[in-house]
C-alpha cells in the first residue's frame, strides 16, 4: 500500500503515513501527539457538486499511529540512472475523472460519526487555530491547467524532483490556477522605490517669549491662536502662528561652478621677462663663478684695527685742539721757568701743575664717556666751568687713593723705603685704577670702589680687559722711552717734550678705559658733582 512521508508539526521528525489515511488525524510515534495528515480522505466523493457541502469529513475516534521513517538515503553519485517518478495511482487528485469500475466510496455523514470523549475533544482544540491544521483542512481548490494549457509534468526537476512534493501528488497542493500564478507573478516585481519624505513647511515647535516676565516658553503649532498662561507670572499669553522652517542652503554639486587648470598650448610662448631670471639660470651662474671666500683670521690681531683703536681718539678735531692748547699753554711757562733759574718761578709751576692736572683729568673725563656711549665726537667739554672740574678731579683722586695707598702703606711697613716699594706702588695703580674707578661710576659713589657688574664683567669679558692692560702697558712704557729721552736733552726741552706726551697719554688712557666701558656694556654716567653743578 502506498504510503506519505512527511514531517510531524509538532516534533519536526520524519514519520510515515498511509496513503489511505490521507485527511485523517494520525498519532505521532515520537511526541503522541496528534496531527492532521495532508491530502483528502478516500470517503471524499468525486462528484463535481460535493464541493459545495458543508459537511465536514469525520474525526475517527482514535487517530491512526503513524510509522517512523529513516532518515533519507544519500544521494546516488552523478552516474546512476534516476528513478521516475510518478504520482500515486491509488490516490486520485480532485481534477482527475473518476476512473472507469471504481466505485465511489459512500460518504460518512456526522450523524454516523462516533463522539470524541472530552480529552480527545481538548487535544483537538489545541490545534483548532493551527495554520497547517487551517490549510489543510479548507476546500481544496479545482484543479486547472497551465497557461499552456498542459498539467505540470512533476517528473521535472523545477515541478516536482524533490521525493517529499513527490509523494505527495497533486492531491497534497490541488493544482494552481490562474489567480495563484497571478499572485506569485507579483510578488516577483520589485516594489516601488520609496518617495522622498516631505519636508515640513512650518515649525511643529518653536519659541514664545512672555511679553511681562521675559521668560520663554516651548508652544507646539497646534497651540496656535490659543491663550495660554505663563507659568513663572500667569499672564495670559495668545499664541501666534507657526513660523516656517529655515531653509537650509544645499550645495548641489552638479550645478557647482569648477575651476581647472589652463591648458597650456605648445606653440604658444610667454613672453621673457628680460628683468627676472628663473633659479635654474641663478644656479648655473653661481656654479660657474668662483667664489673666493677670504681665509678666517678671527685670531690673528690686526695691527691697523689696534693702532686706529688706540690712537683714534686724536681724529676728532676739539680732542686735537684741546690736547694742543692744553700742552702749550703748559709748557711754555715751565720752559721759562726753568730757563731763567727763578725759585719763586719754580715753585709757581708746582701750583700751575696742580691746576693743568684737573683741566686734564676733567677733559679725559669727558672723552671716557663720550666713548662709552659710542658717540663720534666728545661734546661736553668742562673746560671754562671750574665746579665741573671738581667733580671728575674728585673721583680720580679717589680711585688713585683707593688704588695706591693701601699697598704703599703696607710696602712701606714690610719693605720699608726704596724702589721695590715704589714699584709695588706704580704696579697696584697700574692694576687695580681702571677696576676702581669704573666701580664708582657704575655705582655713582666715589666712596663706593667696588661693583659686582664690573667684578663680573672680568671673567664675561676677559678678552677686552685683557686688551686694556696690554695696551696700557705698552703706553706707560713708551711715555717712560720718552722720559729717559729727555733725561738726556736740555731742561727746558725735556719739560716740553714730557708735558706734550704726558697730556696726550692721558687723553688715551681715558679713552681706553671708556671703550673697555663700552665693550662690558657699561653706560658711564655723569659724576654725581657734576650734576649737582649743573643744577
Amino acid at each position: 500500500m502506498a504510503s506519505l512521508s512527511l514531517q510531524c508539526p509538532q516534533c519536526n521528525r520524519p514519520v510515515t503515513v498511509d496513503a489511505g489515511s490521507a485527511g485523517t488525524r494520525v498519532k505521532c510515534p515520537h511526541c503522541d501527539k496528534a496531527f492532521l495528515a495532508p491530502g483528502l480522505s478516500a470517503t471524499t466523493s468525486d462528484d463535481a457538486d460535493d464541493w459545495l457541502s458543508l459537511d465536514s469529513d469525520p474525526i475517527p475516534s482514535r487517530p491512526v499511529v503513524a510509522k517512523p521513517t529513516s532518515p533519507p538515503a544519500v544521494p546516488k553519485p552523478a552516474g546512476s540512472k534516476p528513478r521516475p517518478i510518478h504520482p500515486n495511482p491509488a490516490r486520485p487528485g480532485p481534477s482527475r475523472e473518476p476512473k472507469a469500475g471504481k466505485p465511489a466510496s459512500p460518504r460518512r455523514s456526522s450523524e454516523t460519526a462516533p463522539r470524541l470523549t472530552e480529552a480527545e475533544e481538548a487535544l483537538l482544540s489545541q490545534y483548532a487555530d493551527d495554520d497547517f491544521t487551517s490549510r489543510v483542512e479548507s476546500p481544496p481548490k479545482p484543479a486547472s491547467k497551465s497557461r499552456s494549457g498542459r498539467p505540470p509534468d512533476l517528473s521535472k526537476p523545477g515541478t516536482g524532483s524533490d521525493p517529499f512534493t513527490a509523494d505527495l501528488g497533486e492531491d497534497a497542493f490541488g493544482g494552481l490556477g490562474e489567480m495563484d500564478l497571478q499572485d506569485l507573478a507579483d510578488l516577483q516585481q520589485p516594489l516601488p522605490a520609496k518617495a522622498k519624505p516631505v519636508e515640513p513647511e512650518y515649525e511643529q515647535e518653536y519659541r514664545l517669549k512672555c511679553n511681562v516676565c521675559d521668560s520663554l516658553l516651548y508652544v507646539k503649532a497646534e497651540q496656535a491662536g490659543s491663550t495660554i498662561k505663563c507659568p513663572n507670572c500667569y499672564s495670559p499669553l495668545k499664541v501666534p502662528p507657526a513660523p516656517k522652517v529655515k531653509k537650509k542652503q544645499k550645495l548641489e554639486l552638479d550645478q557647482v561652478e569648477t575651476f581647472a587648470f589652463e591648458k597650456q598650448v605648445e606653440g604658444e610662448k610667454k613672453r621673457v621677462d628680460p628683468f627676472r631670471k628663473s633659479a635654474e639660470q641663478l644656479l648655473e651662474e653661481a656654479a660657474r663663478e668662483e667664489v673666493e671666500s677670504p681665509p678666517d683670521n678671527s685670531d690673528v690681531p690686526n695691527l691697523v684695527e689696534w693702532l686706529k683703536g688706540v690712537f683714534g681718539i686724536f681724529l676728532d678735531p676739539g680732542v686735537l685742539v684741546h690736547w694742543l692748547v692744553l700742552s702749550v699753554c703748559a709748557s711754555v711757562p715751565a720752559a721759562v721757568a726753568i730757563s731763567t733759574g727763578n725759585k719763586i718761578a719754580v715753585v709757581g709751576l708746582f701750583v700751575a701743575g696742580f691746576f693743568l692736572g684737573a683741566v686734564v683729568v676733567s677733559c679725559g673725563f669727558a672723552i671716557l664717556q663720550s666713548v662709552a656711549n659710542d658717540e663720534k665726537t666728545v661734546s661736553d667739554w668742562p673746560v671754562f666751568d671750574f665746579f665741573a672740574w671738581m667733580g671728575p678731579l674728585f673721583v680720580a683722586f679717589s680711585a688713585v687713593g683707593f688704588s695706591m695707598v693701601p699697598v704703599w702703606f703696607l710696602s712701606q711697613w714690610l719693605l720699608g723705603p726704596g724702589l721695590f716699594a715704589l714699584a709695588l706702588t706704580m704696579l697696584s695703580l697700574y692694576t687695580l685704577f681702571p677696576f676702581v674707578l669704573l666701580s664708582m661710576l657704575d655705582m655713582n659713589s666715589p666712596f663706593t670702589p667696588f661693583s659686582a657688574e664690573v667684578a663680573r664683567s672680568v671673567t664675561n669679558s676677559h678678552e677686552a680687559w685683557g686688551g686694556l692692560y696690554f695696551s696700557a702697558g705698552l703706553l706707560f712704557f713708551g711715555l717712560f722711552l720718552i722720559y729717559a729721552a729727555g733725561s738726556t736733552m736740555a731742561a727746558p726741552v725735556a719739560a716740553v717734550l714730557a708735558i706734550f706726551s704726558t697730556i696726550a697719554v692721558a687723553f688715551i688712557y681715558f679713552a681706553m678705559i671708556g671703550r673697555l666701558a663700552y665693550s662690558i656694556g657699561q653706560e658711564i654716567a655723569e659724576p654725581e658733582f657734576e650734576k649737582k653743578s649743573d643744577s
